[in-house]
């Protein structure tokens, strides 16, 4: 029977705590966004709402940028055009999506 170790636990708990950063920070960019000048046009939770349906395309973005394009092409390779053509490319599509998929309020 395998017992946990407390290298276990504090690897459990880094990764609890890690997640739990990131449920934040997201709840935080939500609200920081209700709170702009467009909310003053549409009802509140008119605008809650589409950006919570808003919220997927935005962290698809911020972690493609952060876990892959960052390390792979400017960390690891230096190829800063292939970055700056792939940035491009990723704002694109996300923003492209976000107008198709998303009804604007």
């Amino acid at each position: 029977m395998n017992n946990p170790t407390n290298q276990d636990y504090q690897l459990a708990m880094k990764k609890a705590q890690r997640i739990s950063i990131h449920i934040i920070f997201w709840t935080i960019i939500l609200f920081w966004r209700a709170n702009g000048d467009y909310f003053s046009k549409v009802p509140f939770e008119k605008f809650v709402w589409h950006n919570l349906l808003r919220l997927p395309l935005a962290m698809i973005a911020t972690y493609t940028v952060i876990y892959y394009l960052l390390p792979e092409f400017i960390i690891k390779k230096k190829q800063y055009f292939k970055f700056g053509v792939l940035l491009g490319i990723l704002l694109f599509v996300i923003t492209l999506l976000e107008k198709l998929l998303i009804v604007s309020p």
